[in-house]
Formats: C-alpha cells, structure tokens, sequence
C-alpha cells in the first residue's frame, strides 16, 4: 500500500487543487433552500459546551475535514466539532433528543463513507493529543490522533505501535476495526495492544471500558468495527520497544512465471521469518507480461539481516539493492514514512479484500497473475498484507476480530482522481477475485468495508456475530449508533 499511501497523502507537491475546491463550493451550493436559511441563522444552533458546531456553508470547511472516498464524501449540514470528552456526550444527547440521524468522524477514512452523513457528523477529530509517560511503555492518544503523528511521537521515545500503514488513519477507527500493521507479527493487532478506552454511550454518558471495568463491552470493541456502540474519545496502548528500525522497499519487475514462483513462496517465507519482522508484499502488472512484485514492510532486524532474508525470496536472478533498505533510529524511519502533513484526500476507490488462511497453491497464484495480466499495466493492486505471528496466538473468540487464522489479507484496490480513471480497476477487480475467490476463507476486513458487500456482517464478523449482537442490544438497544454496516439489532 505504501505506492498508494504516497498518492493519498496531502503534501507540499500535492497541493488543495482546483478541482477540490469548485467540488466544495458546489456541494455547498446545492443545499436545500430551507436548510440555507438555517444556515445562515448561526444564533439557532444550540450552545453545548465542549461543542463548536460549523455549517455546511462554513468557510473553514476544507482538508481538515473531508473524507478518502469521493463518492460517498459529502459537506454535512452541521458538522459539531468536539473539543472535549463532554461535548462528544453533549453532542450525542442533543442529537438523540432532536432526532437527528448522524455519523462520528475521527479522519474521515472509511472507505465506504460510513462516517459522513448528509444532516449531522460528531466530530471528533480535535481530540488529537498524544500522552507518552516518562518510560513510554504506555501511550494515550485522543480518537481524533492520526497514525502518522502517534508514530512519529512513539518513535523519538525508542517505542513502537503494531497497527496502522496509512499516516492520515484516525486511531479509533483503525483500532475499532483491528488494526492491521508493520508490526503486527510481533505485537499483534493495534486491539491486542489496547489497555483502555473512554467512550460516551447512548446515554451520553462517558463510560472507561476496560477488561476489568465494562469486559463486554471492552470485547466487543476490539474488532466489531466503529459506529455501533459509541464514540470512542480516548485510547491507551502499551508499546514495544523499538530504537532502531530497518525500512524496506524493494521493488522488483518480472516475468510472470518468475512472479509466480516469487508471490507463492513469499507466504510460507514469510511465517518463517522472525516476527520481528512483518513485510508486505503488492503485485501489479508491469507490462506485456511482466509483472511488478514490491516487497515493503518495517524490521526490528539490522539491514544485513533482513537483506539476506530478502534474497532467498527473490532468488539469485533477481538481486537486492543496499538502497531498498534502510536501517536507522526508529525516528528517522517514521519520519521518512510520516514526516508531512496528514490529511485525507478524497479519491475515486475500487476496494475488495480477500481473507487467506492457508498458503494459495501455485495454481491458484497462476490465476491471478493471469487476471493481472489480461488487464491494462497498474489497473490493480494485490497487496498481500502478511500477519499471522503474534496475531494467530489470540483465539478468534478472545475478542470480536474473528480472522486469527489468517496469514494474509489480500486487499485488491487502485484509486484515482477521477471516477474514468477507475474503470481499468474496475473492469479487472471481478477477475482477480474470481481467482482468489476458492483459496479464501470467505472473511472480509471490516476496516477494508465494501458498501455493496453481501452478507457483510458474517463476512466481518463470522461467528463472532451472535455475541455481537447481543452485546448491541445491551448497551444500544434504541440503535442510536448506526449506519450501513453498524452491529444489527
């Protein structure tokens, strides 16, 4: 993902464009006319503490706030940013005694808009801080704090998170979710690292979820996704320790019969190595009938080490570069990675996942690459996202992520600035899937979300579902927390 997370990521070469901004005018100048005029009576909102409420027609409406896909990205006609814990609650109140529908906002990076809404959005991406104690064992970070900046701020004190390869993500949805990382071979998912959370229920009441305090809740809200059961304000972690990182990046084109062999024993390479290491590994078409394997991923191994693991994979034909890999202070290496500003671009997506527990055949891997091939060069990625490790030691029923058997996240995807230059993605997805499709498990990434998914709910959370549920029906039983794919009642 790292070739996409470079495209999606706002600096000073990818500037507020055109484009951009005409699409916000627009979408505030095509508000009903009644909803203008309440707009435009700023002294009707209400005055809840914690709480600054902005209109659709507001001019810091901007990159702050918008959200990663453009199709369901839209400007809410009031948006309530939450400055405090008790604004969050002050904010689900008044929306529950008014009746508003709603979503809840960290960063606005849900791929299927699950967290934009046309009428209201609590959002809460001010709670930003990050809290690092004198040792840095612990860290408490706001839901709005963004992945990026936890693991710069993480970095400089020699400690590490295992969640999270896009810098813009918001840390309580990524958690939500599970949290698939770097590091997660060796941690665990960003869930398994949490301690703690606060969150404001549907009372609107701040509740500290724990495994001591609220263990139902706590359970489910590691991996039962975000929007069902309330609006996390604050999480604590413990981290690793991590002084020094090596960053790999190792690009190699092929042919396709050498990118066969390279992708099919890539995934038993991979749970052999040392779980301090977690590298990923994305195929593309290159062109004619080359492919492009790139290799990326983060070691708590010296570059010498980790280079010498690299050239088994890739064999003698295909020698690794000094430059792929770069070994420094774990500082340096998030900086590099995270060291820009992080805001979320919206972009045209094609996004399907793939839950693989047991290593695709090579025919099943020549299937693939055939679907690749037959398709223009760079239409698709296949991101392999290699886990297992430290992720499959926790019991599928230990917390509300159910895909512990898993060894891979496949997450076939492209994006583009425009809806015509997603077709060539578009056109190849059913393909590629068709080939992964028998060598799956049938589980789907809930913080990878299809919005035209069926049966999404066991998909997400297979057998977890049922205690899901209960769980909602006790602390949400009025369905206050909800959008498309929320926990159903």
């Amino acid at each position: 993902m790292n070739d996409i997370h470079n495209m999606n990521e706002r600096n000073g070469s990818f500037p507020y464009s055109r484009r951009e901004v005409l699409k916000t005018a627009a979408a505030v100048s095509t508000l009903p006319l009644p909803f203008v005029g309440r707009a435009n009576a700023l002294q009707t909102l209400p005055k809840l503490p914690g709480v600054n409420f902005m209109t659709a027609s507001d001019p810091r409406n901007g990159p702050d706030f918008e959200g990663y896909s453009a199709e369901t990205f839209v400007v809410p006609r009031l948006r309530a940013l939450c400055h405090s814990a008790q604004g969050v609650g002050n904010a689900v109140k008044w929306a529950a005694e008014t009746g508003k529908g709603f979503a809840i906002r960290s960063t606005g990076h849900d791929f299927a808009g699950h967290s934009q809404h046309e009428d209201l959005v609590i959002d809460t991406s001010p709670l930003n801080t990050i809290k690092i104690p004198g040792d840095g064992k612990q860290v408490t970070v706001g839901a709005g704090a963004r992945n990026g900046a936890i693991s710069i701020a993480l970095a400089k004190a020699g400690r590490i998170l295992g969640g999270g390869t896009f810098g813009s993500v918001g840390a309580a949805g990524i958690t939500l979710g599970g949290g698939i990382g770097h590091f997660s071979r060796l941690t665990g998912m960003l869930c398994d690292q949490l301690e703690s959370l606060e969150l404001v229920d549907a009372s609107g009441a701040l509740r500290h979820v724990s495994a001591k305090n609220d263990p139902e809740l706590f359970w489910a809200l590691r991996g039962g996704g975000g929007g069902s059961f309330g609006a996390v304000t604050a999480l604590t972690y413990r981290t690793t320790s991590a002084p020094s990182l090596t960053y790999v990046d190792a690009p190699v084109a092929v042919p396709a019969v050498d990118g066969a062999r390279i992708l099919h024993d890539w995934q038993h390479w991979l749970q052999q190595l040392p779980r301090s290491m977690t590298l990923h590994l994305l195929v593309m078409r290159y062109g004619g009938g080359d492919v492009l394997l790139k290799l990326t991923g983060q070691s708590l191994e010296s570059a010498s080490v980790t280079k010498k693991h690299i050239e088994k994979l890739f064999g003698p034909g295909n020698p690794v570069r000094d430059q792929w890999l770069t070994q420094a202070p774990a500082a340096d290496i998030m900086q590099r990675l995270y060291g820009h500003p992080h805001y979320v671009t919206p972009l045209y997506l094609a996004s399907r996942s793939q839950i693989i527990a047991e290593p695709v055949p090579l025919s099943g891997i020549a299937d693939l690459l055939y679907a690749l091939v037959s398709h223009p060069p760079r239409a698709l990625s296949v991101n392999f996202e290699g886990i297992g490790g430290a992720t499959g030691n926790v019991d599928k029923a230990a917390t509300a992520f159910p895909h512990r058997a898993a060894t891979a996240i496949v997450h076939c995807n492209n994006v583009a600035l425009d809806a015509t230059g997603l077709e060539p993605a578009r056109f190849a997805m059913p393909a590629v899937m068709k080939a992964l499709a028998p060598h799956a498990t049938g589980g789907v990434y809930v913080n990878y979300p299809e919005a035209d998914l069926e049966n999404w709910a066991e998909a997400y959370w297979g057998g977890n579902l049922p205690r899901l549920r209960e769980i909602k029906r006790k602390y949400d039983s009025s369905n206050l927390f909800r959008h498309a794919q929320s926990i159903p009642l």
